[in-house]
């Protein structure tokens, strides 16, 4: 069941999204990084930009065992409070999600392997993602 619903699930009318939930439902015209990171639980306003949010991107990232991913994900910058994709590993993909302290790392049958996180700007920088991401 999820907690709210943003904008519209594959270009389905809005109508037919609340149908499939009883969950609130939120404009897509909403930045989903400004509610995601909201401190107060609020829906803030926005322009459909994430100006003050710092996005990482790393289409490939390399092939890693479970413990040094789970290692190098607990060592993530401190401002860096959003992580998700997907990691090759010995005997196939794994899908991580990391949302605060919270690391979820599970198989999955993925082919692309892909990673996205965000973090405030003033908090953490693409410098400090990419050497992070560097290390061993």
């Amino acid at each position: 069941m999820a907690d709210v619903l943003i904008g519209t699930i594959a270009g389905l009318p809005l109508e037919q999204v609340q149908a499939l939930s009883s969950a609130p439902l939120v404009s897509d015209e909403v930045d989903p990084c400004d509610m995601l990171l909201s401190l107060r639980g609020e829906v803030p306003e926005t322009n459909g930009t994430h100006a003050h949010f710092v996005k990482w991107t790393l289409p490939n990232p390399a092939a890693m065992e479970l413990g040094v991913l789970q290692d190098k994900l607990a060592r993530r910058p401190a401002g860096l409070y959003r992580v998700k994709g997907f990691v090759p590993g010995p005997d196939g993909m794994f899908a991580v999600q990391v949302v605060g302290q919270s690391i979820d790392i599970t198989p999955s049958d993925a082919t692309a392997p892909a990673m996205v996180g965000i973090g405030p700007e003033g908090q953490v920088t693409l410098d400090d993602i990419a050497t992070w991401w560097a290390e061993p």
